[in-house]
């Protein structure tokens, strides 16, 4: 199995990848920082190949495919550039190349079929339809106290909720969650500050929660329709410091809808289990082939996980590399956790209360474990690292 590609295109650094939905193609998009835009076919067991090349003239911002066409690859620039290429044609079928003025695209992600919306760094968000020329919604965030003032603030990722024409989700700098009712074309919510830059935004366990990664290093729970203050809060790796001080979140990506894969400004990536909250163990550090020994910046890093959740991409600015991380030790210790939790929980029952649950659990719920089992029980819980990090 290859672990790395490295894009021999002189010293330009990895800034966007994403893995195509199609199981049948398996097909990886590379964006660098100077604009260059690559396909690989990453079929099983071979080595990466380049199957198309195309350039912007400025950093790339965002990839995404479109969930029902995985031939279109949507690819956003710095410059507020967005294009849509045909990967089978290899044709270029859709261009805006001034989308928010001349503000540059901070955030990206397709939101059907047909749609997809964009942030940028004063804080407008858009929606778009690859069937009109322009943008369906535009979304400006306005002071709460003045409504005439705007609050220019950037839009550093966004997520979509279980139902994704509806809800979007979007990191702010200035360190809170806001949440954009699409149907209404408003913004809805906005979350208490966090004290810090939200960085990155992920939705899990069929949208009931959604995880907001922050500049300091913690990870903030917010539950379905309380998205005004966050819920619970959790230190990526409270026994992990940066030179600043703290570990920052770069970006947050679901496995499963309860396995999160989270790269810090260390060049390190974590799995971490959500519900019960715990961190799993460190998936691995992306490093520079130069040089091994030592660890890369992870400033601004990517992640991409393919269609089957097998595999984890990495991609970091600070060099030419992409990385890849097997992810089914991380599954599999991500499924027994929760598990475990559910064990946990239905134990405490007395015969009555399982009686009376019997039609609502499963029959290993309702399960009493022996007496070995519960000897274990004590010795373990929501907060204790279930895996020691590896390198």
């Amino acid at each position: 199995m290859y672990t790395h590609i490295n894009i021999p295109i002189g010293i330009d650094g990895i800034s966007s990848v994403c893995y195509s939905p199609d199981s049948t193609k398996p097909y990886l998009a590379v964006g660098t920082n100077t604009g260059r835009l690559r396909l690989f076919n990453c079929s099983a067991q071979n080595e990466p190949l380049c199957v198309y090349r195309s350039r912007w003239h400025k950093s790339i911002r965002g990839l995404a495919f479109f969930p029902s066409a995985p031939n279109l690859l949507l690819s956003t620039s710095s410059h507020s550039g967005i294009k849509i290429h045909d990967m089978e044609t290899q044709k270029r079928v859709w261009l805006s190349l001034k989308a928010h003025g001349h503000v540059p695209i901070s955030a990206v992600i397709v939101t059907d079929e047909n749609q997809w919306a964009t942030g940028d760094e004063n804080g407008t968000v858009q929606l778009w339809d690859r069937r009109q020329p322009g943008p369906r919604i535009v979304i400006e965030r306005k002071d709460e106290e003045q409504p005439s003032d705007l609050v220019f603030s950037t839009v550093n990722d966004l997520a979509v909720g279980s139902d994704c024409t509806k809800w979007l989700y979007a990191a702010t700098d200035d360190g809170c969650l806001a949440v954009y009712n699409l149907r209404r074309r408003r913004l809805d919510v906005l979350s208490d500050t966090l004290g810090y830059s939200a960085r990155s935004v992920a939705v899990v366990h069929g949208g009931k929660y959604v995880v907001v990664g922050t500049e300091e290093g913690v990870l903030c729970q917010f539950s379905l329709n309380e998205f005004e203050i966050c819920s619970e809060r959790f230190s990526l790796r409270p026994d992990a410091r940066s030179p600043h001080g703290h570990t920052t979140i770069e970006k947050i990506v679901a496995i499963t809808d309860n396995l999160l894969a989270v790269a810090s400004d260390d060049g390190c990536i974590h799995a971490i289990n959500v519900m019960p909250n715990r961190y799993l163990g460190l998936v691995g550090r992306h490093r520079n082939l130069q040089s091994p020994d030592v660890t890369s910046s992870g400033d601004c890093m990517d992640l991409s996980v393919n269609s089957d959740c097998t595999l984890l991409a990495s991609g970091c600015p600070a060099i030419q590399t992409v990385c890849f991380w097997p992810l089914a030790q991380w599954t599999t210790t991500s499924c027994n956790a929760s598990n475990f939790k559910r064990r946990k929980r239905t134990a405490l029952l007395d015969p009555v209360q399982q009686d009376y649950m019997s039609g609502l659990l499963s029959n290993t719920d309702c399960q009493v474990p022996d007496s070995e089992d519960r000897s274990g029980d004590d010795s373990d819980s929501d907060d204790d690292v279930t895996n020691s990090d590896s390198e």
